[in-house]
């Protein structure tokens, strides 16, 4: 299984159930699928969720819109991408956490976490 990318103060926000959207530069292509959220920084494996949804975020209005759900509180035109992604998480679940060698370079996702696994 495959895993997001997570800086602390975003993965916190949504293991609390106040943040449901992830921001990024790209459309994602795991829609549909369960992935593992990890721990930017730590290599550290947090949860598990399913992508749902991404869609492109085209203005300044739909940014304010969906505001609550991705919790970033800098203005659109700030936004540090050329294109704007919301990926929308569900079935977000806790887990008994555990490391994972991190793939060298690997910014967005980690491919096969489960067998990077360090016991």
């Amino acid at each position: 299984m495959d895993g997001l990318i997570i800086k602390p103060k975003w993965l916190g926000m949504i293991l609390d159930g106040r943040k449901d959207m992830e921001i990024r530069g790209q459309i994602c292509r795991r829609t549909g699928k369960t992935i593992y959220l990890l721990e930017s920084g730590t290599q550290t494996a947090r949860a598990t969720a399913v992508i749902y949804m991404s869609y492109q975020i085209l203005t300044e209005d739909t940014w304010q819109l969906y505001r609550a759900r991705h919790c970033v509180e800098i203005d659109f035109s700030a936004v540090p991408y050329s294109k704007v992604y919301g990926w929308c998480l569900g079935s977000v679940k806790a887990i008994e956490p555990f490391r994972y060698e991190h793939p060298r370079g690997a910014v967005i996702c980690g491919r096969d976490v489960e067998k990077r696994r360090i016991e």
